[in-house]
């Protein structure tokens, strides 16, 4: 009964379609955050549909975009927990049933 979004490089106008389309059937456990917490993603419109508790930003360490962008981070940290590639390394999920655990590692 978990419920995953993964928004690849989706940016404001496709959240929009989504949020016009699906409404409330968009919120979600767990939100692949869009566009590498780049301030083109994530909209609060957004955000306010999908709700999520946790969302995995995936960005390189010291990239030359610095992304994420520290507003979109602190929007989701509204909603839930933030995980970082370029902070926690590798995040893997790992569910069973009704459970989940997120775990991570890095070097």
């Amino acid at each position: 009964n978990k419920k995953y979004l993964f928004t690849g490089d989706m940016e404001e106008k496709e959240e929009m379609d989504l949020i016009n389309k699906y409404k409330k059937e968009l919120d979600s456990d767990i939100l692949k955050v869009g566009h590498h917490g780049s301030n083109t993603s994530s909209s609060i419109n957004f955000l306010d549909y999908v709700s999520p508790t946790y969302s995995i930003i995936s960005v390189g360490e010291n990239n030359k975009y610095n992304l994420p962008d520290i507003e979109i981070v602190n929007r989701l940290k509204k909603f839930g927990i933030v995980y970082q590639t370029n902070l926690c390394g590798n995040i893997t999920i790992i569910q069973k049933n009704n459970y989940f655990n997120i775990k991570t590692y890095k070097n």
